[in-house]
């Protein structure tokens, strides 16, 4: 095991290696080392030793001084076959406080916390769990005295127990008495362990990890996902971030001063899966939005590379600092110690971003005066929310990214015709955060019609199902009335359009439906329009496609 120092600049100042040539140190991806109020450290391991039939892992903890020179080490639970010790706290005593997890009646692993003297010497122990397998690896002082303890219950769900892995969130008292336990996941999958908590300003928790939304063959298709909950564990919101992958996590969380929660993701996308995980990080509001999320590569994008980061840092400069493996699987060696600093807008110098800049796109370049016309704006700079305004006084304001990985933010408003037989135009406004303002201009022919059936078909008579949609797109005619006026309405041609305007695919229909089917299986998931041509004009939807 190596613990290494770097400057403020990322030069390696010095290592420190612990080593024992009859053991294994078995160091989990969760972020351990505990500061002591005496700036001393602890650090809870997993041991493995072998014999001639067994293989038996214990226990472990290790005190450091200042300078990551060994204080102690304590081995402990040696009369089972499996122990391990995770994350550590020091408790108002000057005791220390370690989660973990123990193999328990020859069956299963529960959750384990015990307690111990500043010199490594055991005072307490607790164990907590259902029928199956339960994992510990988080650990945090809870806000009404006692403990939070977390990771992987695997005795809650539908399927087999290595099926059915969800979060287990336990509550104890100051001596490890238990008050209540939680699980949260998916029944139907294995959503993986906790990854990380973190105490809110407002006296909440945020839990951190991911969410399995479907298999493909024998793999978990996952979502990122964080959960904040009050202090009896109930839900107050859970959002999903990011496409489908198999590797998607969110490692870390920490919310600052200002309300704003950072969180520090394993990405990997379905649509352009080639092998290898890359690093994201999230700035949210206190609400879960996404106020701006930058992406970084140990080298580049390219499936030749991989970036896992595990731990990141507020630095006091108001920026970010955050660790991991970086490896390119081209060289020799092909591992690496990865850090990146960057500052409060999670700028590294490496990766850039574009200033705040404002896209427009009609999706009709003309409209009836009895009718309205929607217009999309693509909407891209360094931070969210942004404030949309136009000057008939229709306008949005906190326009945020959206959950999944564009890097742009979009909106849509409806402009109302003024005049018959006019080209009319329209000024829309675009305040960043930081008071940049970008206006354009842009026109709309307003054609003379009347009432029509064009008016009960737009607002009334066709309905798209299901939104969101998977794999098939339904269009129908719902109205009599619209089936039965002017001999009948048809569709004649749907197109699907990205959010920028562009087509993705069209589909031209010659016999007369009451529902027409879209495929739209092999399209990336986001937001798209539906275009739709009648034989009376033309209709926009909006949906998603999961």
């Amino acid at each position: 095991m190596v613990t290494s120092f770097i400057d403020t600049l990322g030069n390696l100042a010095s290592s420190n290696i612990l080593y024992d040539s009859n053991y294994y140190y078995k160091t989990d991806i969760f972020d351990k080392v505990y500061k002591l109020n005496n700036s001393q450290f602890i650090y809870g391991i997993e041991k493995e030793k072998w014999d001639s039939s067994h293989t038996y892992y214990s226990s472990y903890l290790i005190k450091f001084d200042e300078n990551f020179d060994t204080i102690f080490t304590k081995t402990y639970f040696t009369d089972t076959m499996y122990s391990a010790s995770q994350q550590s706290l020091e408790d108002d005593y000057g005791n220390y406080i370690i989660c973990g997890y123990k193999w328990v009646n020859n069956k299963s692993w529960d959750f384990l916390l015990y307690s111990t003297d500043s010199l490594g010497n055991l005072l307490w122990y607790k164990n907590y769990g259902g029928t199956e397998n339960e994992q510990g690896y988080l650990l945090k002082k809870a806000f009404n005295s006692g403990y939070l303890i977390g990771g992987l219950s695997n005795s809650f769900g539908n399927n087999s127990p290595y099926d059915n892995g969800d979060w287990y969130l336990v509550k104890t008292d100051s001596m490890g008495n238990l008050q209540w336990q939680r699980h949260y996941g998916n029944p139907s999958y294995n959503d993986g362990t906790m990854f990380d908590m973190y105490l809110t300003n407002d006296s909440c928790y945020l839990l951190a990890g991911a969410y399995t939304i479907e298999k493909s063959g024998s793999d978990d298709i996952k979502k990122s996902r964080l959960v904040k909950i009050d202090q009896s564990g109930n839900i107050i919101w859970s959002n999903l971030y990011g496409y489908k992958g198999r590797d998607n996590y969110i490692k870390k969380v920490f919310q600052k001063n200002n309300g704003d929660i950072m969180i520090l993701n394993w990405i990997d996308s379905m649509e352009c899966y080639c092998g290898y995980v890359n690093c994201m990080v999230h700035c949210l509001t206190r609400d879960g939005q996404v106020k701006w999320r930058r992406k970084y590569f140990f080298v580049d994008d390219s499936c030749s590379y991989y970036s896992y980061p595990y731990t990141m840092k507020p630095t006091r400069d108001g920026g970010y600092i955050f660790a991991g493996i970086g490896a390119n699987v081209n060289l020799t060696p092909g591992q690496y110690t990865w850090v990146v600093k960057s500052d409060s807008l999670g700028f590294d110098n490496v990766y850039d971003f574009p200033d705040t800049t404002l896209g427009i796109t009609i999706l009709t370049d003309s409209v009836c005066f009895n009718d309205s016309a929607i217009v999309f704006f693509h909407l891209t700079g360094k931070s969210a929310p942004y404030s949309l305004l136009l000057d008939n006084g229709n306008g949005h304001d906190s326009i945020f990214y959206p959950y999944t990985y564009e890097t742009y933010a979009t909106d849509s408003l409806y402009i109302y015709p003024q005049d018959s037989l006019i080209n009319q135009q329209v000024i829309a406004t675009l305040t960043d955060p930081f008071g940049n303002i970008i206006t354009d201009t842009f026109y709309v022919y307003i054609r003379g019609c009347g009432t029509s059936i064009n008016e009960i078909t737009e607002k009334d008579s066709i309905r798209i199902y299901p939104n969101p949609a998977n794999d098939n797109l339904t269009i129908s005619i719902t109205s009599p009335e619209a089936r039965q006026a002017n001999g009948k309405l048809r569709i004649m041609d749907v197109s699907i359009l990205d959010i920028t305007g562009k087509q993705v695919t069209s589909k031209k229909y010659k016999e007369q439906s009451k529902k027409y089917i879209v495929n739209v299986e092999d399209l990336p998931a986001g937001l798209y329009f539906v275009k739709i041509k009648t034989n009376n004009g033309e209709i926009i939807r909006k949906f998603v496609k999961r």
